[in-house]
């Protein structure tokens, strides 16, 4: 579905400029095993969507329509996983409404379903277009230490660290940027940067021309409040379905948001692998579905 006019994002009050960060080049997201389907067809944990002959097969898909389903054991359980494309989710419209339109003729007792952080944000009106973010000269300090991921630059690139620090504020960001030296330092550990920033400077996506156009080109921030968000998801579902808003990506999920009686962890473990997928694929929502006990060891799960 091609995107009509864009967004009506936020707008950052103009700031100096800082000094130009150097050209790079983007990397492709990693390729998957394949596997792009319609209909019941469970798969093995394994099998997510994979880049370019998988979208071209999306491309063609109505929104409402299963394109992916597909078991995972997680915390002692088998869970299945429904994945459904969407329309292009628009600035301004209500997220709650959308996922019940295309989950609930799917979902039953017992069931979640997980909206993705990027769509959810977007509906929010939470982006601002690159170009128009003009990073401090503190920003483009802070953006040159930050390691670059093969996934995304992250806040590796200084428009994207302008906005963590406007979020976070820079006295969060700088004390987050000491403990990481630290850390990493003295104990080798990694990761503590964003465990003192924050979720909402760890959830903040920069752009990739790998993104759905337009949002290719804008910074897309945490939502907010993601709890009472989903609280209201599950209300519109509801029949005792829960919902949670998550953060996944190719090296971890998280979830944001959930509603009364969600598990995080079971919720984050069972979607481990990543099945909305990144990029342009329009499946930012899945069905999280629990189904009997996974034996482990030798047994057959």
């Amino acid at each position: 579905m091609a995107p009509g006019p864009g967004p009506t994002p936020q707008r950052w009050p103009r700031r100096r400029q800082g000094q130009g960060e150097r050209s790079r080049h983007p990397r492709p997201p990693p390729r998957l095993s394949c596997c792009v389907v319609t209909g019941t067809v469970p798969t093995s944990a394994s099998a997510t969507p994979a880049a370019a002959g998988d979208l071209r097969a999306l491309q063609g898909l109505p929104p409402g329509e299963v394109v992916w389903e597909g078991d995972i054991a997680a915390a002692g359980r088998k869970w299945r996983r429904i994945v459904v494309k969407t329309h292009v989710i628009r600035p301004g419209e209500d997220i709650a409404a959308v996922v019940a339109q295309y989950a609930g003729p799917l979902t039953r007792p017992g069931d979640i379903a997980v909206i993705g952080q990027k769509a959810t944000s977007i509906a929010q009106g939470r982006l601002v277009r690159e170009d128009e973010v003009h990073p401090s000269r503190l920003a483009v300090f802070l953006s040159r230490r930050v390691t670059k991921s093969p996934y995304g630059y992250g806040l590796g690139k200084p428009t994207t660290m302008e906005v963590a620090l406007r979020e976070a504020g820079a006295p969060r960001i700088l004390t987050a940027a000491a403990v990481h030296l630290l850390t990493r330092t003295l104990l080798h550990r990694t990761g503590d940067f964003y465990r003192v920033a924050g979720r909402a400077v760890a959830a903040i996506d920069g752009t990739t021309d790998w993104a759905l156009p337009p949002y290719n080109r804008y910074i897309v921030m945490a939502p907010d409040r993601p709890d009472d968000l989903a609280a209201a998801i599950a209300a519109k579902l509801g029949a005792r379905v829960g919902a949670a808003i998550v953060d996944l990506n190719d090296v971890g999920s998280v979830v944001l948001g959930a509603s009364p009686g969600v598990d995080r962890r079971l919720v984050a473990e069972a979607l481990r692998d990543n099945p909305l997928r990144q990029g342009a694929y329009q499946t930012p929502l899945a069905i999280v579905r629990p189904l009997g006990l996974a034996w482990r060891g030798k047994k057959r799960q």
